[in-house]
């Protein structure tokens, strides 16, 4: 796994990660940097939770990914990763809904 300034920007300012799947000389697991520096930067423990829960939502939903290119599957988009999020949580995690459902999941 690897910090990247921008991950996939051009398609979208909110994509958090990114599968580098097949990659060379391996596959790489990109996470957006500015989100780490949030929650390195965040006062309010809230905030933290939230974005602690986004970045792990965002690795698990890019491990996805890594382990249908190590299995060869062709992936249809983001078919399966966002069926893993919405199977584990309940709906695709972002960063509007984040303080939501890491309170909903905590709380059960």
């Amino acid at each position: 796994m690897t910090l990247a300034p921008s991950v996939r920007g051009d398609l979208s300012p909110t994509v958090l990660g990114h599968c580098i799947c097949p990659g060379y000389p391996a596959p790489v697991i990109e996470i957006q940097d500015s989100f780490v520096r949030g929650l390195e930067t965040a006062n309010l423990e809230s905030t933290k939770q939230a974005t602690a829960f986004l970045l792990a939502v965002a690795l698990l939903h890019e491990v996805v990914h890594y382990g249908n290119a190590i299995l060869g599957k062709q992936e249809p988009g983001e078919l399966w990763a966002y069926s893993f999020e919405n199977e584990a949580f309940g709906a695709h995690i972002t960063k509007q809904n984040a303080s939501q459902y890491v309170y909903e999941f905590f709380k059960n």
